[in-house]
């Protein structure tokens, strides 16, 4: 126990005021419960917060001279802070090994006790994933990463189809190469269903808005593609509010989806979120995250990361459709 304000403080420790000396100079503690004194060594001879830190960062700089020439399995363990904003430049720059080969292994974000690009495989639990979060927690800020991802590795990558059923930042990703086409509009299961079949190969579908293609023949498709996409080897990867993904418990695609447990918690707002995928989350859960901030769900276990912002210039592509492309803006 440090110097309390009052002296009666004390009787929080168990202590009573007699067995307190009267004056306590910085540094000076009463062990607890056998009233023995002690004193910590202080940094610097201010006692004060401010040149007790700057003591602090002085000794950091100098150890941190002295790590650089030892090996790094000989360094002591750190952990990172998150940062509340990293973009798919910095992303790559955190990279120390070759990146993702694998067509259905993606990049989510930046995480782990030593800041690194967090990569998944898509094809791990049932080729779904599905990203959920409230309004405005960065839902198209991640699909934008998946897609990126996914299309940024020139040869050998799996076409993707984008379906926007309302206006998206994810309209501007058409020009990228490895895009085969961005849908629009709620009614957009016909197209949707004529691209899987003009395309070679296995295909990944990303769909933002997700609650909004929950019935109809959209999501008949959808159903369609999810059910045998592990066998067909195609992707899905879908992006809806929590509160509307909450409703989606037993039956059509998003049920289908949830039950993978494998996908994104944006900034959830409490507990309770959790059951989108099936998770039990603190009960001290609260919100308030930076908007990209989320849990990654991988068969119940969670991993917080933070989504990058894709920061590279796109030229949009004149679409057919009922929308204009936009340029993403996140």
């Amino acid at each position: 126990m440090l110097r309390q304000a009052e002296p009666d403080d004390v009787t929080v420790f168990g202590l009573s005021p007699r067995d307190v000396p009267r004056a306590m100079p910085a540094g000076r503690i009463v062990a607890v419960p056998h009233a023995v004194e002690a004193q910590i060594a202080l940094l610097a001879a201010d006692p004060e917060g401010a040149a007790q830190a700057a003591a602090v960062e002085e000794l950091a700089d100098t150890l941190t001279s002295r790590w650089k020439a030892v090996d790094n399995e000989r360094l002591p363990h750190r952990i990172d802070p998150l940062p509340d904003l990293i973009t798919v430049t910095d992303l790559a720059r955190l990279r120390t090994g070759p990146s993702p080969s694998l067509p259905t292994v993606c990049t989510v974000g930046v995480g782990g006790d030593h800041l690194a690009p967090i990569d998944v495989d898509l094809t791990g639990t049932g080729s779904a994933f599905l990203v959920s979060g409230p309004p405005r927690s960065g839902r198209s800020t991640a699909l934008a990463a998946v897609v990126t991802s996914l299309t940024g590795r020139g040869t050998g990558e799996m076409p993707v189809v984008i379906c926007c059923p309302r206006p998206s930042p994810l309209t501007g990703l058409g020009s990228l190469p490895g895009v085969a086409r961005v849908l629009h509009g709620t009614e957009l299961g016909m197209e949707l269903d004529d691209m899987i079949a003009e395309l070679p190969g296995p295909v990944a579908v990303i769909v933002d808005d997700a609650e909004l293609l929950a019935d109809g023949l959209a999501a008949d498709v959808l159903e369609r593609v999810v059910r045998g996409a592990r066998d067909e080897g195609n992707l899905v990867v879908a992006a809806g509010t929590t509160e509307d993904l909450g409703t989606q418990r037993y039956r059509g695609w998003l049920a289908m989806l949830r039950r993978d447990r494998h996908g994104l918690l944006l900034n959830p707002s409490s507990h309770v979120d959790g059951e989108v995928l099936d998770v039990k989350l603190p009960r001290s859960t609260r919100g308030g995250w930076p908007a990209g901030r989320a849990l990654l769900v991988e068969g119940g276990v969670t991993v917080p990361v933070q989504i990058p912002l894709y920061d590279k210039p796109v030229r949009p592509v004149r679409q057919e459709s009922r929308i204009a492309a936009r340029i993403p803006s996140f």
